[in-house]
């Protein structure tokens, strides 16, 4: 009963596969055959550590 008012019947994210990744994804992106939403880490954390990081959301 607690967990009822924050499930969703319909998601506003498409069912998928979300990862974190990093270096050089084209290669890898191009052989899976999918076009996946690439979003930067480095957008959000501002550290050199995360500049070649990418949150992918591949689309079931």
């Amino acid at each position: 009963r607690w967990a009822g008012p924050v499930l969703v019947k319909k998601p506003n994210q498409p069912n998928g596969l979300i990862c974190l990744k990093g270096g050089d994804l084209h290669q890898e992106i191009f052989e899976s055959g999918t076009r996946p939403k690439m979003m930067p880490i480095y957008d959000i954390f501002k550290e050199d550590y995360f500049k070649e990081k990418y949150i992918i959301q591949v689309k079931k």
